[in-house]
């Protein structure tokens, strides 16, 4: 048995004839019970809407995770085959514009006034490249948006055709005015 206990034990009676004055038992219970009821219901309440916010907070930022994650994934070439599939016509497209244009740049040269048509033509199909490509990266799933920028490296495609035709029969006139004189 602890000393306390006992010291209580055998002296019980000499400490019992003693009363406490009154309110002193009050003021205990009031020290002891220093948290008042409506105290009690604001803590409550701003647990809850703690366990809420972080909560919510969580589920958004494990949301934008997986969202950056997936945009991520599709950005890369070999990550899903449709957008692999889309890499390739581009590729495909790039390719073609770039060939035509090869084949259209020396006959640009002798022809100053057809080649600022076409800069112009050009630099209007760029900024509405640009464009569709921002709505690429925020619409990566969109069938609309691809089509568009396959769109836009059809028309390029159709303007250097065009353009070449024009060039080559140009050419083509000047060297039967030529053969003829």
């Amino acid at each position: 048995m602890d000393t306390l206990e006992e010291f209580i034990k055998n002296n019980r009676r000499h400490l019992d004839k003693y009363d406490p004055p009154t309110g002193v038992m009050k003021r205990v219970l009031q020290r002891v019970n220093f948290i008042p009821p409506m105290g009690i219901r604001l803590i409550r309440v701003a647990a809850v809407f703690l366990v809420l916010t972080a909560t919510a907070f969580s589920f958004y930022y494990l949301g934008q995770k997986r969202k950056g994650s997936e945009l991520e994934s599709l950005s890369s070439p070999d990550s899903s085959p449709a957008f692999a599939q889309f890499r390739e016509t581009e590729n495909y497209y790039k390719n073609s514009v770039n060939a035509l244009f090869r084949q259209a740049a020396p006959l640009l040269t002798s022809n100053p006034d057809i080649k600022k048509e076409y800069s112009q033509d050009i630099a209007h199909l760029d900024s509405i490249y640009l464009d569709i490509r921002k709505d690429l990266k925020d619409n990566v799933a969109n069938q609309d948006v691809i089509e568009a920028l396959i769109r836009n490296y059809r028309i390029r495609i159709s303007l250097l055709e065009d353009m070449l035709n024009r060039l080559e029969g140009d050419k083509h006139n000047e060297k039967l005015k030529h053969n003829e004189i």
